[in-house]
């Protein structure tokens, strides 16, 4: 049995897409023969879409408190994940049999036990590519949800 403490269940998530562009690592960390991608703010739309007092459904807005863990992840070996943080300028995660365009965005919370390809270029020219068996989704601490103020 592996020695590390098991991430919140994905129910601790809201409903909804998260989308690649724009969303903010914090940190990247090995676990295991795992790698943990830690949002410090992931670009997010609930879905379905929820009521609001006004009439109107949410828009997009930011989600704090994501963690995607990668199973068995297979990254470059030259990589400092030190450096693999900050702002995602684009991201695609390829799965067998996927629409094209499909993999710009995820459908949270996630469970995937497939392998797949994730495609995330970071800032200062960092590209991350990593290979994996599996794609989970969960909540790190409390989850918060900020729409966004943009017009």
């Amino acid at each position: 049995m592996p020695d590390r403490a098991p991430l919140p269940a994905p129910a601790d998530l809201p409903q909804g897409t998260l989308y690649w562009a724009d969303s903010e690592l914090r940190a990247l960390r090995p676990d295991g023969a795992d790698l943990c991608l830690h949002f410090a703010a992931a670009q997010f739309r609930p879905g379905p879409p929820a009521p609001r007092t006004d009439g109107g459904s949410p828009g997009n807005g930011w989600l704090r408190g994501l963690v995607l863990r990668l199973h068995r992840a297979r990254w470059p070996a030259g990589l400092a994940l030190a450096d693999a943080c900050g702002r995602i300028g684009h991201g695609r995660l390829d799965l067998p049999g996927a629409a094209a365009g499909a993999g710009s965005r995820l459908r949270l919370p996630v469970a995937l036990h497939v392998p797949l390809r994730l495609s995330l270029a970071l800032p200062y020219g960092v590209q991350l590519d990593i290979d994996a068996e599996g794609l989970s989704s969960a909540a790190d601490g409390p989850v918060g949800w900020q729409e966004s103020l943009a017009c």
